[in-house]
């Protein structure tokens, strides 16, 4: 055996460093601008494809999530009915603006749950999508991105709503959701006075925040799970230096 491939040789002595090397924390980041490319290119290969074929593969998306077309419809701006008869309806045409906009919203939500619906429609922000050009001359005029509305904070109140309703089910469908947002209204509703829109809790702020807790569910594990594997690394290097000594 080549000594330079031998075990003995090849063997680091120096002790790992104390924290996961650099590659596996920006494992949990990204960069935004390449990100906000490549959506665009997949929305241009997606306006290319047969589009009874991509119906297929929305409306499989919307029942294996359990999303409502009503929640599709607040977030893209596009009415609920029209929508209904895009996807069941063949033949039924819809425009070019609104599809690249059904598109994107779907993307988005099936790469990132729940990242889409505290933005608003995504056909009134969309007027530079109309612009002549390739995908890169349109991404020259800036990124394509949606514009968010004033963050909604959960009362302490309805968060511990939620967490129970989490425990029990971490994908409620519609009528669940309902049932969660009215519980939530109910305690903070003060007597004699009326919850405004933005403080009424509603079924597509719980799809929200269950969304985002999923997430974060993910996320701590796969840290956890990374932290895990470090440890069996510096155990192991103990162990051969032990030996070694």
């Amino acid at each position: 055996m080549d000594a330079a491939l031998s075990p003995s040789n090849s063997y680091d002595a120096s002790p790992p460093p104390m924290y996961p090397p650099s590659g596996v924390q920006r494992s949990f980041s990204y960069d935004l601008a390449e990100e906000d490319w490549d959506l665009e290119e997949k929305v241009e290969e997606y306006m290319r494809r047969d589009s009874n074929l991509v119906k297929e593969e929305i409306k499989a998306f919307l029942n294996n999530r359990r999303i409502s077309q009503a929640i599709v419809g607040q977030v893209t701006g596009i009415s609920q009915s029209y929508i209904s008869q895009w996807l069941l309806q063949q033949g039924l045409e819809m425009s070019d603006s609104k599809r690249r906009a059904f598109y994107r919203w779907y993307l988005l939500e099936r790469n990132s749950p729940g990242a889409t619906l505290s933005m608003r429609s995504l056909v009134k922000e969309e007027p530079d999508w109309r612009l002549a050009g390739s995908p890169a001359d349109r991404a020259a005029v800036g990124p394509f991105r949606l514009r968010r509305g004033s963050r909604f904070t959960w009362r302490k109140e309805c968060q511990s709503i939620m967490e129970s309703f989490f425990i029990e089910n971490q994908y409620p469908d519609e009528a669940k959701r309902e049932e969660i947002a009215n519980a939530c209204n109910a305690v903070i509703q003060k007597p004699g006075c009326k919850l405004s829109d933005f403080e009424r809790v509603t079924a597509l702020k719980v799809y929200n925040w269950f969304a985002n807790r999923r997430k974060e569910m993910k996320r701590r594990a796969n840290i956890g799970e990374t932290q895990h594997l470090w440890m069996l690394t510096v155990a192991s290097f103990t162990f051969h230096s032990g030996l070694a000594g």
